[in-house]
């Protein structure tokens, strides 16, 4: 997705290839366009020209999940106010953990979101959210991770905090933006919408 919307690395928008299934894709910033090169009858996407789509067929490269969950709930953690980290001794634990087979909370819940249209690809937006005193049924702390055209929220596991989530069967609650095409994901609409369950921001900019 980094290529797709533009984010630049050090040595500018990373390029997609693979040596041996002969194919890749590389954004050319004076054109502002993508150039696709594949190996003749082993194309890597299909244009369906009546809906004008183009769709891509790519393997992904080998992860494991809860190393990259492990992963989100540090960024999370690092922005946290030294007044919170005693709340989350357990979480940093299990982070520090090499053994990946304690899930440590059931149900934790990570949320993505797509937004459509032309976003900013120069802007990296966190915050950590914490719940209004009202609400049980929602995470403590969500950290939220939003870069060009994609959003990440991640619970921040609290075993002192978050005891009622133990008694829900359905997914825990997180906010997702209903902004138009084309329209910041940080606009006000999307926050307001983010304050019916949460505080303003912890931390975050």
């Amino acid at each position: 997705m980094r290529t797709f919307a533009r984010i630049r690395g050090k040595n500018g928008v990373p390029t997609l290839k693979s040596e041996a299934a002969g194919w890749r894709i590389e954004y050319d910033d004076d054109k502002n366009s993508f150039n696709i090169d594949h190996r003749e009858g082993d194309p890597v996407f299909a244009v369906d020209p009546d809906i004008k789509q183009i769709t891509l067929r790519l393997k992904r490269d080998p992860y494991t999940p809860i190393e990259v969950l492990k992963a989100f709930v540090k960024m999370g953690l690092s922005l946290m106010p030294e007044s919170e980290i005693e709340y989350f001794s357990e979480c940093i634990a299990w982070i520090r953990e090499a053994d990946n087979s304690n899930g440590f909370i059931r149900n934790l819940s990570v949320i993505y979101t797509v937004a459509p249209g032309a976003m900013p690809n120069d802007k990296i937006t966190t915050r950590v959210l914490r719940r209004r005193a009202e609400y049980s049924n929602i995470p403590y702390l969500y950290f939220v991770l939003i870069y060009g055209n994609e959003m990440f929220q991640v619970m921040l596991p609290s075993p002192t905090h978050d005891q009622a989530l133990n008694e829900l069967e359905d997914e825990t609650a997180g906010w997702k933006p209903t902004q138009g095409r084309g329209e910041p994901i940080t606009s006000k609409a999307a926050s307001d919408e983010i304050l019916k369950f949460f505080l303003t921001k912890v931390r975050g900019r």
